[in-house]
């Protein structure tokens, strides 16, 4: 079936019906009154959602759009579940009807291939979770893995004109990390990556005669008992994760920075991209035992079949899909020195596969095990000690209530100097040991800050916890931009689902601005997306995608029927009935 047809079998079948038989049906008074009275089914729709103690912006943002379908005659119902089940019936079992999150945001405009490209929707994670399949979709986005430049822009814009058409998922808003810290820490804005983290702890260590450990406050209590960097089901640990496992070159706010790579070196050969890789001398993981090639060979090997041949289809490891399927093939030159093949993929996406988190062989290797056709040990381990080879290695940890990192005293980056970023690591010591302190909620959180007990909150705070803490002169406020965004993911295995009018209807029903602006909702503290590229969930401004008029301007599909976040009710209902659909006694039926 044509994934852009409008769902109208069932209507459009009865109403032929209706006409081809009407001759042979005359006089048959008793037979046609039967017809007449067969009840169509009202539109039903489940949206899930986080509970508000674990995100508070996606329940308001669901309870709205319940209220606005339910005005345009749909039976719409919201059901908050705990974090683990949202994963198992969105990222794995696909067994929902509409969900509302907070994505992580793109890495890079290629995630937007794992994300939607019909070759993945058979697997699991945040690869394709809509069951969206387009053809003209599928060859703009392997279209866009051999261009470069501005010939790679000009196809996302294609890319970005064909979705308006499909709208397989809607994007809400963009909203701003709002952080808060002990103000001695002299922050200006809220630490995010492994990066900063490092950098805050190194300019700590020059100005303190001692080195006290750094508090983070955080709420996901999993962050104690589930250290799997691979696993589908991860809760807010990036920051911990990025600060065990190391990638071989880390992608950086001044670009790709060579890590535990000293050198990366791209060439072409019979039209396939390749990458000879050497790493740095020295290197060893958390245990002790060297880091050699062998184990980045390992590590793609892993990621891409968790069961390393033992199922015949193949388990990956969905957090890293879509970097991984850059890869062609991998060679072990020597003990430090590997190579890359990419096939006819560019430099500017096939780099996005060297950031990959590097896994010790010798401790994953006997967690190959399948437990069925779709999970391996490797996938369901809570890898509870972790041995990575970042500059922090894991010290410590009690269930539900902390997580402790040292820092790693014999890493390699201490005797050289980071390309951009010159004596972070040879002029200073990083001696303070970090501790992700776990917290029931945000706003017991933001207590133990206001109280001295943390120094640092980890988890986004919510407009309303920013002002509380504004009102104390010893913590500042902290607030940035971010790649992350709220989805609206819709299951196209639903009957109704399936019809992309009807989608794109749906995609209507949210007012960004006001969802934006009103003190209820982010009180200012987001974006909105307004252009081609943010409404398929590309930060604003961040890929300098061509500007034309179909790129910088909102489409009238988008354009909200109502005023300050309150629904027309005849406007939306007329949306729906220029969709092919039908009222019956008030009634959306199909």
């Amino acid at each position: 079936m044509d994934e852009f047809a409008p769902s109208v079998t069932r209507r459009q079948l009865l109403a032929g019906v209706g006409t081809s038989t009407a001759g042979v049906l005359s006089g048959c008074s008793e037979r046609l009154q039967l017809a007449a009275e067969s009840p169509y089914d009202q539109v039903e729709l489940s949206i899930t959602t986080l509970p508000a103690d674990d995100d508070v912006m996606a329940p308001k943002i669901a309870g709205q759009f319940a209220e606005s379908l339910r005005a345009a005659g749909i039976d719409a119902g919201h059901e908050p579940i705990d974090e683990p089940e949202l994963y198992r019936q969105v990222l794995i079992n696909r067994d929902y009807d509409i969900f509302v999150t907070r994505h992580p945001g793109h890495d890079d405009p290629d995630a937007l291939r794992s994300l939607l490209h019909s070759d993945f929707i058979g697997e699991q994670g945040w690869q394709n979770p809509f069951g969206f399949s387009d053809g003209a979709v599928d060859d703009l986005l392997e279209a866009q893995c051999q261009a470069e430049g501005y010939e790679r822009k000009a196809i996302f814009d294609d890319l970005f004109e064909q979705l308006d058409g499909s709208a397989p998922f809607t994007t809400v808003a963009f909203p701003d990390h709002l952080g808060a810290a002990s103000a001695d820490l002299e922050l200006n804005s809220p630490p995010r990556q492994p990066l900063e983290y490092l950098e805050l702890i190194a300019r700590r260590s020059t100005e303190e005669d001692e080195n006290p450990p750094l508090r983070v406050g955080v709420v996901d209590s999993s962050m104690t008992d589930r250290l799997n960097p691979i696993a589908v089901d991860l809760g807010d640990v990036t920051v911990l994760l990025g600060l065990l496992y190391d990638p071989l070159v880390r992608d950086t706010t001044v670009g790709p920075v060579p890590w535990l790579a000293e050198s990366v070196d791209w060439t072409e050969s019979d039209g396939s991209l390749q990458a000879v890789v050497d790493l740095r001398e020295g290197t060893t993981w958390h245990d002790g035992e060297p880091l050699d090639a062998a184990d980045v060979e390992f590590t793609v090997r892993l990621l891409r079949d968790t069961s390393l041949g033992e199922v015949e289809s193949g388990i990956p490891a969905p957090r890293y899909r879509g970097r991984t399927t850059l890869i062609e093939n991998v060679v072990i030159l020597d003990e430090d020195r590997i190579q890359f093949s990419f096939g006819d993929h560019t430099s500017e996406v096939a780099q996005r596969a060297l950031t990959l988190p590097i896994l010790p062989e010798h401790i994953w290797e006997d967690r190959t095990e399948p437990l069925n056709n779709f999970l391996t040990e490797a996938l369901n381990w809570d890898n509870e000690e972790p041995v990575g080879s970042g500059l922090y290695a894991f010290a410590d940890s009690t269930s539900g209530e902390f997580v402790e990192l040292e820092p790693y005293e014999d890493h390699v980056l201490h005797d050289v100097d980071i390309q951009h970023y010159p004596g972070l690591f040879d002029e200073v010591d990083l001696t303070s040991s970090i501790e992700f302190q776990v917290t029931p909620n945000i706003g017991a959180t933001v207590n133990a800050l206001l109280e001295g007990d943390l120094d640092l909150v980890g988890t986004p705070l919510a407009p309303a916890e920013l002002e509380q803490v504004d009102e104390s002169d010893a913590v500042s406020t902290l607030t940035s931009p971010t790649r992350s965004f709220y989805i609206v993911g819709y299951n196209l295995r639903h009957s109704e689902l399936t019809n992309p009018r009807f989608r794109r209807v749906l995609s209507q029903l949210f007012d960004r601005e006001f969802i934006v602006e009103d003190e209820t909702f982010f009180d200012g503290h987001a974006t909105a997306p307004t252009s081609a590229d943010s409404l398929v969930g590309l930060q604003p401004g961040r890929w300098n995608f061509p500007r034309t008029e179909a790129s910088t301007e909102t489409t009238p599909a988008f354009e909200f029927p109502g005023t300050d976040g309150e629904i027309d009710e005849s406007a939306v209902r007329a949306l729906f009935e220029d969709a092919g659909y039908r009222y019956d006694d008030g009634e959306l039926v199909a």
